[in-house]
């Protein structure tokens, strides 16, 4: 096995560049677009003359972060971390450029790269993953489910599939026998990996032998019978030896007592305070009844198990604070309200991008193009922004006294605001044509009627200061009205 044609031609471009490369002083170096420093491996110091570093940027840089990149994507290598294959692919960068006197030649380069291959390729192997089956009892030996057999886990079962032989299985999973278990087979670089892809098999196998009970049974059922789940215990063995390779315990999504002390008091105390303020100052009750419907929907986020159902729900709950029923681009709408709402109340904002691509995500969840894209990073992040907007609307509304959602609306999308928000997403390299500039636009053509006059495409002037990683305060531009 090795790796698509195409990581290998872009492996190739990048080792090819390494070796006509000379150093550069570091005044000779761009260093605007970001660099990388490493050091060089000790076996390779003597032949660097004593070096101890390498300092990337520029195009190499951007080559060899592709290769990180498609490298860390393809299947041969999921046995290792990205992190490994950056360590790996810099050991072999820093190589080529040292010694480049001794891969002059295609077919040494050649062997270069086929050599680095085989150190980081590893092929597949077929392994079987057993899940044991909370709430489910079968009354027939085994039922095969889409690519998955239910079985019970009788003790002759467990002999025959190797688990006696496991001592850690003996001192933990004791309980595990003559309960119902799933069985799915998996090709994968690495048991982790296997136990991962057949993990979200044995969950599509359950989606389908509940949607299989309340489509064919006549007889009304109540949902609380279709709770069968995974449970905690997991088994992976490699099919070619018959052993039993990895046994996992994962924790279920289940209450967990939590004590709340003056750490987590005074910060949820003076979160609590935006929110009484609200209520208690008089806001009309529609305002406040949206108030609480995100507070609903971001609530919902934190009880649900799936990261895809996490981010849905907090999406909702953005669109329920930020949203018109007459915006046409909801995703780009979002992010444009945020920008305003954030600078409004705290002076800046974080990055909208990394919104608009959350948002995506959403968007090919509820529409079923794609399911389990989302990552716990992505949810925490979401988290982040939906309970600051929720406290920045809380601050917004009581401090403006705005009496209606379209006079917030109003009151947010200034045309001073919005010309700055152009500016700015401009200067970041944002085209005029774009989805999010046409958001923009959307509120000034709320304001004026039309926007031909109205629009401040010039960057010139446009004055952006930065206050951290990913945070940008937007100051006026000049920008004629």
């Amino acid at each position: 096995m090795t790796v698509s044609k195409e990581t290998g031609d872009v492996l190739k471009r990048l080792a090819e560049s390494m070796l006509i490369e000379e150093a550069a002083s570091l005044g000779e170096l761009s260093l605007t677009a970001g660099f990388k420093q490493g050091r060089i491996p000790n076996r390779l110091r003597e032949a660097a003359g004593g070096e101890e570093a390498i300092l990337m940027a520029g195009d190499d840089l951007r080559l060899y972060q592709e290769v990180v990149a498609r490298l860390a994507a393809e299947k041969e290598l999921e046995h290792i971390t990205p992190k490994d294959v950056d360590t790996e692919l810099w050991d072999f960068v820093c190589d080529l450029f040292v010694n480049k006197k001794e891969y002059q030649s295609s077919d040494a380069l050649s062997d270069a790269i086929r050599n680095f291959l085989k150190k980081v390729v590893k092929p597949w192997q077929d392994y079987e993953v057993m899940a044991v089956i909370e709430n489910l009892k079968l009354k027939v030996q085994e039922l095969p489910v889409v690519g998955v057999r239910i079985t019970r886990l009788t003790k002759e079962k467990a002999d025959d599939w190797g688990l006696a032989d496991a001592p850690a299985f003996k001192d933990n999973f004791p309980d595990v026998i003559d309960k119902h278990v799933a069985v799915a087979e998996e090709r994968a670089g690495s048991s982790n990996r296997a136990a991962e892809r057949a993990v979200n098999k044995i969950d599509d196998a359950l989606d389908a032998l509940r949607t299989a009970v309340a489509g064919s049974i006549l007889v009304a059922r109540i949902d609380e019978q279709l709770l069968f789940a995974r449970g905690t215990f997991l088994a992976v063995r490699d099919m070619r030896t018959k052993r039993v390779v990895s046994l996992q315990w994962h924790r279920p999504f289940r209450p967990v007592e939590f004590e709340i002390g003056s750490e987590t008091l005074d910060p949820a105390t003076q979160y609590l305070s935006s929110i009484n303020a609200l209520i208690e100052s008089g806001t009309p009750v529609k305002l406040v009844n949206l108030f609480y419907r995100a507070m609903h929907w971001i609530g919902r986020s934190l009880t649900r198990e799936s990261l895809d159902d996490k981010i849905v729900d907090l999406c909702t709950a953005m669109e329920t604070l930020l949203c018109t029923r007459s915006d046409r681009l909801k995703g780009e709408a979002i992010a444009i309200r945020y920008m305003l709402l954030s600078t409004a109340t705290e002076g800046g904002f974080t990055n909208p991008f990394e919104l608009l691509r959350l948002y995506a995500l959403r968007s090919k969840i509820i529409h079923g193009s794609d399911i389990r894209v989302c990552s716990r990073r992505d949810y925490d992040h979401l988290r982040w922004i939906a309970t600051t907007v929720l406290r920045q609307y809380a601050t917004f509304v009581r401090d403006t006294g705005v009496r209606s959602y379209g006079k917030f609306i109003a009151a947010l999308e200034t045309h001073d605001d919005l010309a700055n928000t152009i500016c700015w997403l401009v200067s970041r390299g944002v085209r005029p044509d774009s989805p999010l500039i046409a958001s923009a636009l959307a509120g000034l053509k709320r304001i004026h009627g039309r926007y031909t006059r109205h629009v401040p495409f010039a960057t010139a002037g446009t004055k952006v200061s930065s206050s951290g990683a990913g945070n940008a305060i937007v100051r006026p531009c000049s920008a004629e009205r």
